[in-house]
């Protein structure tokens, strides 16, 4: 009796396995990995048909025909949704990363220089830039910081290398001025 009920979990357990294994090749299929001459594209699509309204001034990010295509206020394609990787061909070097929601850059999104050097640090919401932009040189020295607005420049940017600080209100400059010899010493 104990041999023939430990067979049936055995059965059981093995079957399970086998599903949760289909699930997972299932799942993947809205993975893709697309290559070009220089680059390799990891990432995801969004398998239903969507009935999404196009937002005015929105890039979106799609997949048709083996290509990644982006286009404002409309598309006509798979729409990206999910991770996103983009790596130089030959070396796999990461050049830049973030995430798709819908077709619309959403969250941090990070590029590279070939050299491995951090190149930009952003924040997107609903398709802008939205939140701390970061960019720093081939060295990896911080050229600019600042923060975007429904992607526009907003507030204080500071541009360390240039020792110089711009003040923005949507995107248009207020003011810029160079620091103070204090403000250098003695930084806010």
């Amino acid at each position: 009796m104990k041999k023939i009920f430990g067979i049936i979990i055995l059965f059981v357990f093995f079957n399970c396995g086998y599903c949760f294994s289909q699930e997972k090749a299932y799942t993947s299929s809205k993975e893709k990995i697309y290559k070009d001459a220089n680059f390799i594209y990891e990432f995801q699509i969004r398998n239903k048909e969507s009935n999404i309204k196009p937002k005015k001034e929105v890039s979106y990010f799609w997949y048709k025909s083996k290509t990644i295509h982006s286009s404002f206020f409309d598309y006509s394609g798979k729409l990206l949704h999910g991770d996103y990787v983009k790596l130089e061909k030959n070396t796999s070097q990461l050049l830049e990363k973030g995430t798709f929601k819908k077709g619309i850059k959403i969250g941090v999104w990070k590029t590279w220089y070939t050299t491995g050097v951090l190149k930009t640090n952003e924040s997107w919401k609903d398709g802008f830039k939205h939140g701390t932009y970061e960019e720093y040189n081939k060295k990896g020295l911080l050229v600019q910081r600042g923060n975007y607005k429904k992607g526009l420049k907003k507030g204080r940017w500071k541009y360390p290398i240039q020792k110089k600080e711009v003040r923005y209100k949507n995107d248009i400059i207020i003011t810029a001025k160079k620091r103070s010899f204090w403000r250098k010493i003695i930084p806010k």
